[in-house]
């Protein structure tokens, strides 16, 4: 009896180490299957990152291809460098509204004479329907806008009266001059802040 009660008590204890270490493992082998998973979670958030900067770059790329341009940035010319800071919308009516850039101008111009901003020409086009609006540059100083002094930076709102819509991210503003034509470079004035 004494050999049966050794025996039993031994197979006891092997059940339960091994039951133990089933169980140990079976712990193991679920975080193992976790940090895989989180891993895999981790790498799929970094391709997807990756593949959202690189459709980003090719988009910036193609804008700039096409000579279009985003708020902040600028065109140089032989006499100024121009940029658009933000634009904003506001409903004028029921049939138009009415769309305000902020432009940043600095004359750059190496004969060191003052520049007349006047003779700049702005149009807004809707690259979906075509239709063309001219803008009107509201300067809080006139004398400068008329005779700004060489190396010397301006900011000045143009008003641009447009039809109303729904949809404003296909417009486009194009600033052109006889002195520095550049009616083929545009800002794209996406996210217009409607106010």
């Amino acid at each position: 009896m004494k050999v049966f009660t050794k025996t039993t008590c031994i197979s006891v204890t092997i059940a339960t180490m091994m039951t133990a270490c089933g169980t140990d493992t079976t712990v193991n082998s679920a975080n193992k299957a976790e940090k895989v998973q989180i891993i895999n979670a981790t790498n799929g958030e970094k391709i997807r990152n990756e593949k959202i900067l690189e459709q980003e770059r090719n988009k910036g790329r193609r804008r700039l291809e096409e000579g279009i341009l985003v708020y902040g940035q600028g065109i140089k010319g032989d006499y100024s460098t121009k940029s658009i800071q933000e634009a904003t919308y506001k409903e004028s009516n029921k049939n138009f509204g009415i769309v305000t850039a902020k432009i940043q101008v600095k004359n750059i111009r190496k004969d060191k004479k003052p520049y007349d901003l006047s003779e700049f020409k702005y149009f807004v086009r809707d690259s979906k329907t075509g239709d063309t609006f001219k803008g009107e540059a509201i300067p809080s100083s006139l004398e400068e806008f008329e005779n700004l002094p060489s190396n010397t930076t301006i900011k000045y709102d143009i008003a641009f009266k447009v039809k109303k819509k729904d949809n404003l991210n296909n417009n486009y503003l194009y600033i052109d001059s006889d002195i520095e034509p550049s009616s083929r470079i545009s800002w794209h004035l996406n996210d217009l802040t409607k106010r």
